[in-house]
């Protein structure tokens, strides 16, 4: 077991220790946002046929050698096909078959002229260029070629893939199975969100927050409501936990002073510390476990402080078992577009967004960086990573982030 340990450690203890979910399988229209378990191969080549790119004019490439544009050659034209309907005649010297954008290629034809270059001369189609083999013509496998892959194992499946597997004509997907997480929040203070509130109490916002980030993130939530702060009962709320979920999360008593709660929890149960904090700030209470090969992830109580970390930790724990390739947040470089103004004895997360002027990517943070500003996550796609012993710093510094939410628009 580790004491305090750096973010980078606690999130490789806990990977070393997440297990990817099972194999499920689901139709196509409930697949978005799900993760491949399995190489999915074309069972055929796509096209399946030669056919024109273009309305046109399908042409022996042969037969139009000596065009000019002062002495045009002059091809009888003997049918006309539209997509989805097969030619019934060939083309063969001196004669033309105008098909349609998408329709087979006759036998006899190696080109289409598109219709634009053709000028039409009561049954005949003049043709006033010579024309290359293939010209215009999509040929079989173009687009996919029988047996290659076309979307790798661990790759999320997005709109973008219904196109291809439904050329592909599949309609079953081997997908990672959801994980479950039951989410409990403890304390004495705490009250639900219908409640009134009375002296002294407060409104439980991190259970419904979590379930939507487990939701958001692709895992099936468990809130199992708000405990006091009671060890037996906190256990019995973990003993339903392990038998219902695949990890646990608890939010409150993880902060230093009020730590006790959590601690003998876990030791009453005799669930194995991974960690009991993390070098870092907000979300310094951090702590896990292991219970019967299971993750019992406790975060802090504090709304901006339990969002971080559960993006730094709870997130790729997430991510590992939905099976991605791909489970830390990206880090990107950007430059602060506002001074940081206080000395940092400590390494600091604080949320910001990106914004881009003049071809220049700037961060600017969203709140105060305190532990209970709600706020400072609003709006925010980035966590800056400030450096323990930094600052001031001043705006323009180079400053590395971690991308935690969707870029939807970089303008000031």
């Amino acid at each position: 077991m580790s004491d305090n340990v750096f973010v980078e450690e606690a999130q490789r203890l806990l990977l070393e220790r997440t297990l990817i979910r099972e194999i499920e399988h689901v139709r196509l229209q409930d697949s978005a946002g799900r993760v491949l378990a399995e190489d999915i191969l074309a069972g055929e080549n796509v096209p399946g046929f030669a056919c024109s790119r273009m309305d046109g004019y399908a042409v022996s490439s042969s037969d139009v050698v000596q065009a000019r544009k002062d002495c045009p050659v002059a091809l009888r034209v003997i049918e006309k096909v539209p997509a989805g309907h097969l030619p019934q005649k060939a083309v063969r010297p001196g004669t033309a078959i105008k098909v349609m954008t998408g329709a087979p290629i006759p036998e006899g034809a190696d080109a289409v002229i598109k219709f634009e270059d053709v000028v039409l001369q009561g049954e005949y189609a003049c043709i006033f260029n010579p024309v290359r083999p293939k010209k215009n013509i999509i040929s079989v496998g173009e687009d996919l070629v029988k047996g290659e892959v076309v979307s790798k194992r661990g790759t999320v499946i997005t709109p973008v893939h219904f196109n291809v597997m439904s050329v592909l004509g599949l309609d079953i997907l081997p997908v990672f199975a959801r994980p479950k997480v039951a989410v409990i929040a403890t304390g004495d203070e705490l009250v639900d969100k219908h409640e009134p509130l009375r002296p002294g109490k407060i409104r439980n916002s991190n259970l419904y927050s979590l379930e939507a980030f487990i939701k958001h993130t692709g895992g099936v939530a468990l809130p199992l409501g708000n405990t006091p702060d009671n060890i037996e009962v906190l256990a019995d709320k973990v003993l339903h936990g392990l038998d219902s979920a695949d990890m646990i999360i608890t939010t409150g008593g993880a902060s230093t002073g009020d730590y006790d709660v959590v601690k003998s929890t876990m030791d009453l149960l005799g669930a194995k510390p991974l960690f009991i904090s993390v070098d870092m700030r907000p979300g310094k209470g951090t702590a896990a476990f292991i219970k019967d090969d299971k993750l019992i992830i406790s975060l802090s109580g504090n709304p901006a402080a339990n969002m971080v970390s559960f993006q730094l930790f709870v997130v790729p724990v997430l991510k590992k078992m939905l099976g991605y390739h791909r489970v830390l947040p990206s880090e990107v470089t950007a430059i602060l577009g506002e001074s940081f103004s206080k000395f940092n004895k400590y390494r600091e997360f604080l949320p910001g967004r990106f914004y881009a002027k003049n071809g220049v990517l700037s961060v600017l943070f969203g709140g105060t960086g305190k532990s209970s500003i709600m706020q400072s996550m609003i709006g925010c796609h980035v966590l800056a990573d400030i450096p323990a012993g930094s600052g001031p710093l001043a705006q323009g510094t180079p400053i590395s982030t971690k991308i935690i939410g969707r870029i939807e628009d970089l303008n000031e």
